[in-house]
């Protein structure tokens, strides 16, 4: 009997240490599986949050090298176009609003067809979106939260409501989200040259016209 139960141990022992053994293996190989992943993953990040200040991405390097070239060129912070960029479309170029809002600036076609931009187009979606902004800043004395108002209702809303933000809802939040993650009420409006020296912006040595 002592004999027998002997070598039952034995073999449970044995197959628990065989069990152990195969989970190890498992984990070591799974990791060394992985972290190369891993890496890459943190460099390509690394990577595209050098583009935009304070370490800003969209996930999408080619994306983050246009918001800060259009910045540039229209005198725009890149930290005020990525915002409203989030906003407006999470930035998924194939966003369209049930008001038929097109793209990553969710552009209405009178908006591209005003500043002579093609809709479909990601880069002139943006471009349109950004020289609208710029428009707006100008026309609004550097008020972020009016150009705000101005992109999501229009700027004819803003003026008939005395240069205030407009007691409609969706545009009361849309102005608190976004200044709220810019941080800033106020933009200057200076040429493209000096803008790009004010927000540490000199990807592109383009002046809008």
């Amino acid at each position: 009997m002592k004999l027998s139960l002997s070598r039952f141990t034995k073999k449970a022992l044995f197959k628990f240490f065989l069990f152990v053994v195969a989970i190890a293996l498992t984990a070591l190989l799974q990791s060394r599986a992985t972290a190369p992943v891993s890496v890459a993953e943190a460099q390509a990040e690394q990577t595209a949050s050098t583009i935009l200040p304070d370490g800003l991405t969209t996930g999408y390097a080619e994306l983050d090298q246009t918001i800060a070239e259009m910045g540039a060129k229209y005198g725009v912070d890149p930290k005020l176009i990525y915002y409203v960029m989030r906003q407006e479309s999470r930035f998924k170029k194939q966003a369209l609003s049930p008001k038929n809002a097109q793209g990553l600036m969710q552009l209405i076609p009178a908006t591209a067809e005003r500043f002579h931009v093609n809709i479909k187009d990601p880069e002139a979606n943006i471009e349109g979106g950004v020289a609208y902004l710029r428009w707006l800043l100008k026309h609004f004395d550097g008020d972020v939260r009016l150009a705000l108002a101005g992109y999501n209702a229009g700027e004819r809303t803003v003026e008939k409501c005395g240069n205030q933000v407009p007691e409609i809802t969706e545009t009361k939040n849309y102005v608190k989200n976004i200044t709220a993650a810019y941080g800033k009420t106020y933009h200057p409006v200076v040429p493209p040259a000096q803008a790009r020296a004010a927000f540490n912006n000199s990807t592109v040595s383009v002046e809008a016209e």
